[in-house]
């Protein structure tokens, strides 16, 4: 009787214990289901394209996109990686899918001359297959080729974390996968960000992390954007911005109509042919006569102007892709130029991909004249 009892109890202890693995397997199943939603992320993603909205960021940057590793240092990554041009797309808890469900709206929509990619850290903690995360990043790749054909694409390593060191091993054969990827695609590039955060005998660096003890602190994310720049700047400073040998100012079609009472000025500029077609800003200034004070001001677009002190306050009248005559609105309304007598109006252009670093390498290159002198 006894022994019935004690059996009859088992069984049932041993159902419920199959139930509850069951139940739990289920409940992990639908967790992974739910989380592997790339729809999850489409108000962040509209978040971003609102901003962009506001402020469009410029063509031909390089775009940083993925998981939280990304989204967190999205605010600290352009002094980190300056003096590059870096548009920061990251959005957390993300895994390769999701990086290739949204590729084109947080990274080919910009154009971006590169892209960088962090994927593979959550995949491996959720226990998704190592060919699947491969694959996924092969179909991103691809869509990256067909519509940016030139642009760059730089794979970062999965980094290693005391929250996921059980999980490493299986990190560390996704990054040999992606090295190989990047072995055979030559606008593919592998960056190991990976052995800068191991100690010497290869076990993670502790004091790197905030509490989660996965995420990088300031020390952490200072030693993670070393090695990001390292691998990016031989290849993507030459892009900022192009040193030109010589003085090699526009040249200028200028037209003076009316009276010095009652004139307007307008102007062909171009810029010399080998940096047709490069990133850039054209320039147009006056400097007012000695007895003005011989203040320097910008035109924007817009007609107004804005005194000029420092290429950090300057104003492009044209940004983009420069070209032959880009036409100049200098003056559009008739003014009355007799007060200004000997005032000089200046043309000039600078390659890069902000008002600030193409006005600094304008300055650089003396690649501005004067083409009007009102008399």
């Amino acid at each position: 009787m006894k022994k019935t009892l004690h059996y009859k109890l088992s069984v049932r202890l041993l159902y419920a214990g199959l139930a509850a693995s069951v139940f739990a397997l289920l409940s992990l199943q639908a967790l992974a289901q739910s989380a592997l939603d790339p729809t999850r992320f489409e108000n962040r993603i509209k978040t971003f394209e609102a901003a962009d909205h506001q402020n469009p960021p410029p063509k031909g940057a390089i775009v940083l996109t993925g998981s939280s590793s990304i989204a967190l240092w999205n605010d600290q990554a352009q002094a980190a990686l300056a003096p590059l041009t870096v548009i920061s797309r990251g959005f957390g808890g993300s895994v390769m899918a999701d990086v290739l469900h949204y590729i084109d709206r947080v990274a080919i929509a910009y154009e971006p001359r590169a892209i960088v990619i962090y994927g593979g850290d959550n995949d491996t903690a959720y226990g998704i297959p190592l060919e699947v995360i491969v694959s996924q990043f092969e179909q991103t790749v691809a869509k990256i080729h067909k519509a940016l054909p030139a642009t760059r694409i730089y794979v970062l390593s999965v980094k290693p974390s005391v929250l996921r060191k059980e999980v490493w091993g299986n990190a560390v054969e996704l990054n040999k996968r992606l090295q190989n990827v990047a072995h055979h695609d030559p606008l593919v590039y592998y960056v190991d960000v990976a052995t800068s955060l191991l100690n010497d005998d290869g076990t993670v660096m502790t004091d790197i992390f905030v509490a989660d003890n996965l995420h990088l602190n300031d020390l952490g994310n200072s030693i993670w954007g070393a090695s990001i720049k390292a691998a990016l700047m031989p290849r993507e400073a030459r892009h900022e911005y192009v040193t030109l040998n010589g003085s090699l100012p526009p040249t200028a079609i200028v037209n003076v109509n009316g009276t010095v009472d009652h004139q307007h000025i307008s102007a062909l500029v171009s810029p010399p042919a080998n940096v047709y077609g490069i990133i850039g800003s054209l320039f147009v200034a006056v400097a007012l006569p000695e007895n003005k004070g011989e203040t320097i001001y910008f035109i924007k677009s817009s007609g107004a102007w804005v005194p000029f002190t420092s290429c950090s306050n300057a104003h492009a009248y044209q940004h983009g892709q420069l070209f032959s005559n880009m036409a100049v609105s200098v003056f559009s309304k008739p003014i009355d130029f007799r007060p200004y007598l000997g005032m000089s109006v200046y043309a000039g252009y600078g390659t890069g991909y902000t008002w600030e670093k193409a006005c600094s390498n304008m300055l650089l290159n003396n690649s501005f004249a004067k083409i009007h002198t009102v008399i």
